[in-house]
């Protein structure tokens, strides 16, 4: 069930959250507990890779990861339903955002180091 798998996320998120030098791809859902973000903060800086629903649909397809919560008849609907539930958590949790629409990996690594180097200039 989805409560037994928050319940493990949350495991992981204090597992990892500890550990320095490294960078956690987190699940959609782990902002939605404020203890995970308080762990992910701790050590880091959050950033939310910011999509519309096509570009994030179209992500999960070449993923080929099995999405429990996208096993609808209508997913990209789905997505919109859980954007609009979740959007604020991620920009509350969110120390920095980031346009993710039509980049690449390269791209968006780029585009975080660019925001880290800032940020350290800056302080």
């Amino acid at each position: 069930s989805e409560a037994i798998f928050r319940d493990m996320e949350t495991q992981a998120v204090r597992e990892v959250a500890r550990k320095k030098g490294v960078v956690i791809d987190c699940g959609g859902g782990v902002v939605l507990n404020k203890d995970n973000v308080k762990e992910l903060r701790r050590s880091g800086k959050l950033f939310y890779l910011s999509a519309k629903p096509e570009i994030l649909l179209k992500q999960v397809k070449l993923g080929g990861k099995e999405r429990p919560l996208l096993k609808t008849p209508d997913p990209l609907k789905t997505i919109k339903n859980l954007l609009k539930q979740r959007k604020e958590f991620y920009e509350d949790a969110a120390d920095f955002t980031v346009d993710a629409n039509n980049k690449t990996i390269e791209q968006l690594a780029d585009d975080i180091l660019r925001i880290i180097k800032n940020e350290r200039l800056s302080s």
